[in-house]
């Protein structure tokens, strides 16, 4: 409708009902458009990706100086391990399969030996799945401490992505992959947390080399079952935060999650690399996923997009959009 301007209208009274609907017609659309902004606040996230909206939970810059005032943002820390020692580390804490508390078999569920273990020996575990991954070679194993421990290597060229942050030189990337027992599974749970928060690293000498891992990794995370489902606890409780001076990524390759575990460890300035939303089959590739995105230089949601890539890959059935929409970060 097309308004005409006020001084052609007469009489008064078509003047009147003129502005009585103009009144209205402004309410009616005030009151359409608050709902509207409502329902979008109100929305589940598993709905707005359905929209293909993503969301990042990266935690805000603010929050990061409040909570970790001199550390150094955790693209700007690999930045730095690149330029001064040519390499970086991850480390993956992998809490072993028990075929008591769990569907796995009894033949890949001994939750006290990884050779066949579902999430370590199998033949998408974390170690043989990596062993055989692309570009990877076992540079390291040994059992001291948990069950069993191997670090892996693989040579990264510097990518535009990386040239575009400031890295020059080709550098080597090593993964320290740990083997809890599974009637360890929270202590496996809680380490990454540990690694994150403490400048206690893990020395491991591989050929004539002697590398940090643990705290002293750019990156730590857990793949298993999520034991905080059947017993939850604050997964910081316990724990205390050392002097830190970089910010690390964390990652968490286990059903749900993102709901138990992905906003404490934001609260407490980490960055997030990797979360789960729903029930997941937590196997190697995944984490193959983040390593390759790290390699790439893709950061970020480069992270989410390579692991939702691998998983659907992997799992017959599951479409790319299916898997994008079970992680997050």
């Amino acid at each position: 409708m097309i308004l005409e301007p006020w001084h052609l209208r007469e009489p008064s009274r078509r003047k009147g009902r003129s502005r009585r609907r103009w009144i209205i017609t402004f309410g009616a659309a005030l009151f359409v458009v608050v709902n509207v902004l409502l329902m979008w606040h109100l929305l589940p996230s598993h709905s707005l990706d359905q929209h293909g909206i993503t969301l990042s939970a990266t935690p805000s810059d603010q929050l990061i100086n409040a909570l970790t005032p001199d550390a150094t943002p955790f693209e700007q820390a690999i930045v730095q391990a690149i330029a001064r020692r040519g390499r970086v580390t991850v480390t993956v804490h992998v809490a072993l399969a028990d075929h008591r508390s769990s569907s796995v078999s009894a033949e890949f569920g001994d939750g006290d030996d990884p050779a066949a273990n579902f999430y370590w020996g199998a033949l998408f575990g974390v170690e043989t799945h990596m062993a055989n991954a692309a570009g990877w070679r076992r540079a390291y194993g040994d059992g001291k401490g948990i069950i069993r421990r191997v670090v892996f290597h693989r040579r990264a060229e510097v990518t535009p992505a990386w040239q575009a942050r400031g890295a020059v030189h080709p550098f080597d990337l090593y993964l320290l992959a740990c083997a809890w027992p599974a009637s360890r599974t929270a202590a496996a749970m809680e380490q990454p947390m540990r690694d994150a928060l403490s400048d206690e690293a893990i020395a491991l000498s591989v050929g004539a080399v002697n590398i940090e891992f643990g705290a002293g990794s750019v990156m730590t995370g857990y793949v298993g079952v999520n034991r905080m489902l059947d017993h939850y606890r604050h997964p910081f409780a316990g724990l205390t935060s050392g002097p830190r001076g970089r910010q690390m990524g964390i990652f968490y390759v286990c059903s749900m999650s993102a709901v138990c575990l992905h906003q404490p460890a934001v609260d407490h300035g980490l960055y997030s690399v990797l979360f789960v939303r729903g029930p997941i089959v937590a196997e190697g590739y995944i984490l193959e996923g983040l390593l390759d995105a790290l390699v790439a230089g893709n950061l970020d949601d480069g992270f989410l997009v390579a692991a939702a890539e691998k998983y659907a890959r992997y799992q017959e059935g599951v479409l790319p959009s299916q898997a994008t929409s079970l992680f997050y970060r």
